[in-house]
């Protein structure tokens, strides 16, 4: 019985001598669900030789590297809904082609259009593949290299601007006629200058779309007439709420 433990102990002292001291790689969620993804779809296809990667010099095919998280972030403007598409642009070329309502401030109903926004070398991405799906929710969520939300931003603001803008069609002497002015002066106005109307933000006189504080009958009316360029009829595609 002794004899029996002595070996048992001995034989464990042998499997702890054999094992090894290893450490686990760290990974992220990019590095291990979409980088492969893109490098195999966008950066060594269609040719195997490269297509979207760097050269070394800083530039690439489309201006768009996808050698790394780092270089993909860099255009951050593909990672959120690319105008009245309603698709990030890194996948509005892979979408197949849909209808979709144009309209403006003045002009109703919408206009029906066919999109056709096809990839030079083709689409290397099925829209029905659980790829798709993958870079799809991948950017719904923040595209974060561990797909987690994103930490709010802290930004400084500025004080917004009494300064009126320029523009021959603008009348500040009288309140415009329209019948949702009155609206906006008590409800849309009033958001928009604690929103956006920073100085360093919408309250630069810069800034096509330039707000003022929105503290005399002039100041309101001039947002009201600024702020007319960037709604539609039809009130969903109204591009300052495609950008809020």
């Amino acid at each position: 019985m002794i004899r029996c433990v002595r070996v048992l102990f001995g034989l464990a002292l042998v499997l702890v001598g054999c094992t090894r001291d290893e450490k686990l790689e760290n990974t992220t969620f990019y590095s291990r669900e979409v980088g492969p993804v893109l490098k195999e779809t966008c950066s060594i296809s269609p040719t195997r030789s490269g297509c979207h990667v760097g050269d070394g010099n800083g530039n690439a095919f489309g201006n768009l590297s996808m050698e790394s998280y780092d270089a993909v972030v860099k255009r951050r403007d593909l990672l959120v809904d690319y105008g009245p598409y309603g698709v990030p642009g890194l996948l509005l070329k892979v979408v197949p082609p849909y209808r979709i309502g144009l309209t403006n401030w003045i002009q109703a109903p919408p206009v029906l259009i066919t999109t056709d926004v096809a990839h030079g070398a083709q689409t290397q991405i099925d829209f029905t593949s659980s790829t798709y799906t993958t870079l799809a929710s991948w950017i719904e969520n923040g595209a974060q290299e561990n797909n987690a939300p994103p930490a709010e931003p802290v930004l400084n603001t500025f004080r917004c601007t009494e300064r009126i803008g320029s523009d021959p069609l603008f009348d500040g002497t009288v309140d415009p006629p329209a019948a949702d002015y009155a609206t906006f002066r008590s409800g849309a106005g009033p958001v928009l200058v604690q929103g956006c109307a920073a100085g360093n933000c919408h309250g630069s006189m810069a800034n096509s779309l330039h707000l003022t504080c929105g503290t005399t009958d002039e100041q309101i009316r001039w947002n009201y007439f600024a702020a007319g360029d960037y709604v539609s009829e039809d009130t969903s595609s109204s591009e300052i709420l495609r950008r809020s």
